[in-house]
């Protein structure tokens, strides 16, 4: 049928469990997007589905049974990543970096929104009971090192589920410390340790006001569902000056600082756009989306709809991709959508032009400059 193109990447067998298939977004021109059955894959050789290369495929490889892990068990796998890092890794080394698969797939930990309306409306009296119940069950010192706006960022990103909000609080509070050291840490101690941990300090602020400059990870427009567009332009990022843990640093505060600032993104979540536009593999690194994945999402409070992502250069999409898709567990391959075009119109039939700014062709007024400024007048 020459009314639809369709495209697909190549997966190779031993990357997929017997029975599996990748299910693809069609395009048509009279209709616009609409979703044809899953394709077969024969699991003894690779496929190759004709490729017009300008569609959009759902990155989603199944695989028997469910996949399911406790708020913070990858976490505690991986803390000690946010002291490791190594600058550009070829695809072997990218193999390396993963390993054996993390326990339930890459990303099992990260609350994935249902899209489902909360349970309760902001600052209601349903809210302040779920927030009474949440903080009968916190220990008295986390309750005590905590605000009441932390701990309802917490409840409104599980969705009013008291035990939930609960049990990620201290979590939270973990990773905060685990990326910035615990408050009042730079004027700690005396003599050589209080010089050195003020060195330390400013290095980190220092890192984070450059990768905030780079606009490598910023938000967008609001959706109208209610969830913030987080895009990340992995083109400008470079791992010989900014580690994984820098960009854990600033994931982090990009995130909070647009928690904060929108009760709307607290209840329903972001959305994220990761363009490859222009990315080789100099701008990659493995253990980032390791980190991001497995270490900092899953500890924090926000709910992730969909991540899309825009214009996979073909070595990407070729090598790269399926190794990191192989790894992921099967609820965030779900989550995970491919466009494989460099069309940025090809974006508007998942996120309205509102929300995009002018070199996604849409018409959300972003300012590069005010929002760095804004950044960096901000308290970590």
């Amino acid at each position: 049928d020459n009314s639809r193109r369709m495209a697909c990447y190549d997966v190779q067998a031993s990357q997929c469990k017997r029975g599996s298939g990748i299910p693809v977004v069609a395009f048509s021109e009279s209709s616009g997007w609409t979703a044809p059955p899953v394709l077969p894959l024969d699991l003894e050789k690779v496929i190759n589905v004709a490729t017009d290369a300008d569609d959009i495929p759902a990155a989603d490889i199944p695989e028997k049974g469910d996949t399911t892990a406790a708020v913070g068990r990858a976490g505690d796998e991986l803390t000690e990543d946010l002291h490791q890092h190594k600058s550009v890794m070829s695809v072997s080394d990218m193999v390396k970096a993963f390993g054996r698969k993390p326990v339930g797939g890459l990303g099992a930990g990260i609350d994935f929104d249902s899209q489902e309306d909360p349970t309760a409306e902001a600052f209601s009296p349903e809210e302040r009971a779920a927030l009474a119940a949440m903080e009968a069950l916190l220990p008295p010192d986390i309750l005590a090192s905590t605000d009441e706006e932390t701990r309802l960022i917490c409840l409104r990103g599980r969705k009013y589920d008291s035990e939930r909000a609960a049990l990620l609080l201290p979590h939270f509070i973990q990773v905060r410390q685990e990326l910035f050291g615990s408050s009042g840490r730079a004027g700690g101690g005396d003599g050589a340790g209080a010089a050195s941990a003020e060195k330390e300090v400013v290095a980190m602020r220092r890192q984070l006001a450059r990768d905030v400059g780079s606009l490598k990870l910023v938000p967008l427009g609001k959706l109208p569902s209610g969830h913030t567009l987080l895009a990340m332009r992995l083109r400008l990022h470079d791992p010989k000056t900014s580690s994984p843990v820098d960009m854990a640093r600033l994931f982090y505060i990009t995130v909070m600082a647009r928690l904060r600032a929108d009760v709307d993104a607290q209840r329903h979540g972001v959305c994220i756009l990761g363009d490859m536009t222009g990315i080789g593999l100099k701008n990659t690194d493995a253990r980032m989306p390791k980190l991001i994945l497995g270490s900092l999402l899953p500890r924090l409070p926000v709910r992730v709809a969909t991540i899309v992502v825009f214009n996979v250069p073909w070595i990407l999409g070729k090598v790269v991709m399926p190794i990191f898709l192989s790894l992921m567990s099967k609820k965030l391959r779900k989550r995970i959508t491919i466009v494989s075009s460099k069309d940025p119109h090809r974006l508007h039939a998942l996120f309205p032009p509102s929300a995009l700014p002018d070199y996604y062709a849409g018409s959300f007024p972003f300012d590069g400059p005010e929002y760095v400024q804004r950044m960096q007048a901000l308290e970590i």
